[in-house]
C-alpha cells in the first residue's frame, strides 16, 4: 500500500503488541486500520506493570522507600507515544 501523504512510498508493516501498524519510512507517518488504535490502547492497559527491582521475596541490601504515587494520569498523547515507541524506532 502506498503512503497517503507521500503518494509514492510503500508503507512498511510493523507490529506492536501483536497488532500490525503501517509506517511510512519517508515521512514517518503512522497509519492504523479501523479499530487498531482501540486495540492498542486496550493492550497497553492490560499489560502488567514492570516488576519492581525490590519485589517481595527478592534479597535487598538496604530498605528502599517507595516514591509517592503519581496522582496525575498520563495524557493520552504521552501514553500513545510510549505505546508506539517500538514502532516508530525506524
Amino acid at each position: 500500500m502506498l503512503c497517503p501523504l507521500c503518494r509514492d512510498t510503500t508503507l512498511e508493516p510493523r507490529f506492536s503488541r501483536g497488532i500490525e501498524v503501517d509506517v511510512c519510512p519517508r515521512c514517518r507517518g503512522l497509519w492504523l486500520d479501523r479499530g487498531e488504535l482501540e486495540r492498542l490502547m486496550d493492550a497497553a492497559d492490560a499489560a502488567p506493570p514492570p516488576a519492581a527491582p525490590n519485589a517481595p521475596g527478592a534479597p535487598s541490601s538496604r530498605p528502599v522507600s517507595a516514591p509517592p504515587p503519581d496522582r496525575r494520569k498520563k495524557s493520552r498523547s504521552k501514553r500513545l507515544a510510549d505505546l508506539l515507541d517500538d514502532v516508530l524506532d525506524l
